[in-house]
């Protein structure tokens, strides 16, 4: 069974899809996202948009956003995948997203700084700003025209912490699933 670890208290958290813990079978389906202020996991409908954690009572965001058109944020957070289309420019000061960015050909990204889990760059993509994901996949043509790049694990985890979440036999059982 998957162990994951709440990034900010260290306490184990097992998946809500374990015995005993499921939903309902009349329960809308749900899935788990990350509080990007608290580092808090927790469930949520399919069909939700924003809402707000249970821990820490701050706004979140889970949709995943496309910009297809100049836009310009002074701070821009969601758990979802931002994708940046042909001809659309992302200018911001602060950028966060959970499950990552994308930047297709022709896309533009202009950040002061970026954090996100994961950043991929497609050719003909350009970048400017500081950067900080667990994963940098990037294209040969994508341009980068300055920053910082900083390459670790996502929301404070370990290296130990993830191959412990990702490895089933690290659960606290004796190996038998």
């Amino acid at each position: 069974m998957p162990l994951f670890r709440s990034m900010s208290l260290g306490v184990d958290r097992r998946v809500p899809d374990e015995p005993g813990r499921e939903p309902p079978p009349d329960a809308p389906p749900s899935t788990t996202v990350l509080c990007l202020s608290c580092a808090q996991w927790f469930r949520i409908p399919n069909q939700a948009s924003i809402l707000t954690c249970p821990r820490c009572y701050k706004r979140v965001r889970v949709e995943s956003l496309i910009v297809d058109r100049p836009q310009m944020h002074a701070r821009l957070e969601t758990c979802g995948v931002i994708t940046v289309k042909k001809r659309g420019i992302l200018s911001a000061d602060l950028v966060r997203a959970g499950a990552g960015i994308v930047v297709e050909p022709g896309g533009r990204v202009q950040v002061t700084r970026l954090e996100s889990y994961r950043v991929i760059l497609h050719d003909k993509a350009v970048w400017q700003g500081d950067c900080e994901a667990a994963s940098l996949h990037m294209e040969p043509g994508a341009v980068v025209l300055g920053g910082r790049f900083t390459i670790r694990p996502y929301a404070g985890e370990s290296a130990e912490l993830i191959q412990i979440a990702n490895d089933p036999t690290q659960d606290g059982q004796s190996g038998a699933i």
